[in-house]
């Protein structure tokens, strides 16, 4: 009897530890006496995209950006470290008994989320103030500017030629501001249900002169029911808008935007077939003022980043087999 009962007590606390692995936020993988995968829990499977092939393999298996990172962790000596130039994940790994021997288990935290809330706290109060500042000045200089334009006693030919170009100078910098105070600001997404085959299509058609004056086609492979998800309509519309004009801008000459969106999972991806990513760009292309373009502000993909992330997205950007995809796993 005090065997059954001894049994019954581990069958409890076993059953008790594995429901709380499968309920916990924090990816775990836990290995067998030769290293490869015995278990996993749902949020392993989800940021590491697992199935139940990786059973019995090795980790150098996984087909994972962390894979290099993973297979040299060390005992209680945690890892902090930054994928596709968005996603940073803190890994480590210990051992446990079972059944008189050491096993393995590998413990992956996502922290793209806390690390977003800790720069945007850095540089909001920053932004809002230059925003101020700047937008004040700007306000009083264009005044002045106009009020010389159209005073009757300039004649000089060549002022009037350069205060335009002055003032216009001016309202770029004053939306620039206007600009990156919206990604400050951001409100929290006013989520609903709605259409996301429809919004996609509505965004490209909305797109289509802009597309069309740069020489670029596009191609929608889009399932002919709906795909309901529940999202704030005019945020997501927005990022997408951000997301095909770089694509489109990435084009020099002719080219191709396809846009491809399915069900089961919900999953986006807007690929073209530009110029690409390079290994450094890659790594900087979502942070704030960063930009390739001569005339580019590095906003509108800190914007994208923001709605995405409030939206709970995943989301990546890589260049490979000469298309660039932007992925969205709603």
């Amino acid at each position: 009897d005090k065997i059954r009962v001894e049994r019954t007590f581990q069958q409890e606390q076993h059953y008790f530890l594995d429901r709380l692995i499968q309920a916990l936020p924090v990816s775990i993988l836990i290995l067998d006496y030769d290293d490869n995968i015995s278990e996993f829990n749902p949020k392993a499977e989800r940021i590491l995209g697992l199935t139940e092939k990786v059973i019995g393999k090795p980790l150098k298996k996984l087909g994972h950006p962390l894979v290099s990172t993973l297979t040299q962790l060390q005992e209680n000596d945690p890892i902090t470290i930054r994928t596709e130039g968005i996603k940073y994940y803190r890994c480590f790994a210990n051992k446990f008994m079972h059944k008189g021997f050491p096993r393995k288990f590998v413990v992956i935290q996502e922290l793209s989320g806390e690390i977003l809330a800790t720069e945007k706290k850095a540089y909001g109060k920053v932004i809002r103030m230059m925003a101020h500042e700047v937008n004040n000045s700007i306000g009083a200089i264009n005044s002045i500017l106009n009020s010389l334009i159209s005073h009757e006693k300039i004649e000089e030919e060549e002022v009037k030629e350069y205060l335009p170009i002055i003032i216009e100078r001016n309202d770029r910098l004053s939306l620039f501001m206007k600009n990156f105070a919206k990604v400050v600001r951001l409100p929290e997404p006013d989520k609903s249900k709605i259409d996301l085959s429809k919004l996609v299509s509505n965004v490209f058609q909305l797109m289509k002169v802009k597309l069309g004056a740069e020489d670029v086609t596009y191609d929608l492979k889009l399932p002919k029911n709906a795909v309901r998800i529940q999202a704030d309509k005019e945020q997501l519309e927005q990022a997408l808008i951000n997301i095909i004009k770089n694509a489109c801008e990435a084009i020099e000459g002719s080219g191709t935007i396809k846009a491809v969106l399915t069900d089961k999972p919900v999953q986006l991806r807007i690929m073209d077939n530009g110029k690409g990513l390079s290994a450094d760009v890659s790594e900087q292309v979502f942070t704030p003022f960063f930009s390739t373009k001569q005339d580019g502000q590095g906003i509108g993909l800190t914007l994208v980043r923001e709605i995405l992330f409030n939206h709970n997205c995943q989301f990546s950007l890589e260049s490979k087999d000469g298309w660039t995809t932007f992925e969205i796993d709603f």
